[in-house]
């Protein structure tokens, strides 16, 4: 009896382990709440990103968050995974473009892993839902790259959701979305600037060692004086 408790126990804790979004020791914001159309429909859309800072590189990843009318996704890549070489095939492509003197096209640049989730409610109540994006037959996206009148973007290809766990039943259809260049540029200027991720790392480690340290000290004082 007390075997098949511990195993429901497992269980329960690593699907709760499964569905939480990733969590950084630092988020530094790229883009906050930025208006734009999908490619497919027009419909209203905006997105922030952000490049969240790990207690090491390996754990370093970037979020793309999605607002619509009806939902908030949230999309997290491994800073160091496929994503990177995206990120950086935008900027040379847009460099290409400039010297080539391009209006129009677009090209496909590449197919990146994710953890990808669904937020519902306000503030501290959200619901979180954790989403499969199948791509290739991964939980995966696919990235292009956009030239419209003269104007470049990353455009994050339509892809289709479904629920993985969680509370909301969702099996949907996201339309493409195309983010601006310069904040592409900024995150890709960001995420290369090593020497200051690697600063605000082991400042953020410090100070979360030397709450640590605090919360040790209290507690064996609250046992003394018990």
């Amino acid at each position: 009896m007390k075997k098949i408790i511990f195993l429901v126990f497992m269980s329960l804790y690593l699907v709760s382990c499964t569905t939480l979004p990733l969590t950084g020791i630092y988020g530094h914001n790229i883009a906050n709440n930025v208006e734009v159309n999908t490619l497919e429909s027009g419909f209203d859309i905006s997105y922030s990103i952000d490049f969240n800072i790990g207690k090491d590189a390996k754990n370093d990843y970037i979020s793309f968050t999605l607002y619509n009318t009806v939902h908030k996704y949230r999309l997290d890549f491994y800073a160091n995974k496929e994503i990177k070489k995206i990120i950086a095939d935008v900027i040379a492509l847009n460099e290409y473009v400039g010297q080539h003197g391009k209006k129009y096209g677009s090209e496909k640049i590449g197919t990146s892993l994710l953890y990808c989730y669904s937020f519902s409610g306000i503030g501290g109540n959200e619901e979180i839902t954790r989403l499969d994006a199948n791509a290739d037959g991964k939980n995966a996206v696919e990235f292009s790259f956009l030239v419209k009148d003269k104007n470049t973007y990353l455009v994050l290809n339509k892809f289709h959701i479904k629920r993985i766990y969680g509370e909301q039943t969702l099996d949907d259809d996201v339309e493409s979305i195309p983010f601006y260049y310069s904040d592409i540029k900024k995150l890709y200027d960001f995420m290369n600037n090593a020497e200051y991720i690697d600063k605000v790392r082991s400042e953020k480690k410090a100070e979360l060692n030397a709450e640590q340290k605090v919360d040790v000290n209290t507690s064996a004082v609250d046992m003394i004086n018990r």
